[in-house]
């Protein structure tokens, strides 16, 4: 369904009901909108910035992280 096919079965529908529900409809719409505007400027802010040390002591590295591989491990045909 294209977005001009949900649009006109939007607008057919609610012409069916009453004008005090239209008005609740539209304070809905307008609610949506809004929250989507707030949601896209806290998006295009700028980035937070980045906490030094909010996680020292929670992962550890191997004294042998960086040490080269044995030639073994690079042989795929075994």
């Amino acid at each position: 369904m294209t977005p001009n096919e949900i649009t006109e079965k939007i607008i057919t529908k609610l012409q069916t009901i009453p004008l005090d529900k239209q008005k609740q409809i539209l304070d809905y719409i307008d609610s949506i909108v809004e929250e989507s505007l707030l949601t896209l400027e806290k998006s295009q802010s700028s980035p937070k910035k980045r906490v030094l040390g909010l996680h020292q002591g929670k992962i550890w590295m191997s004294d042998d992280f960086n040490d080269p591989l044995p030639d073994d491990f690079w042989n795929f045909d075994k």
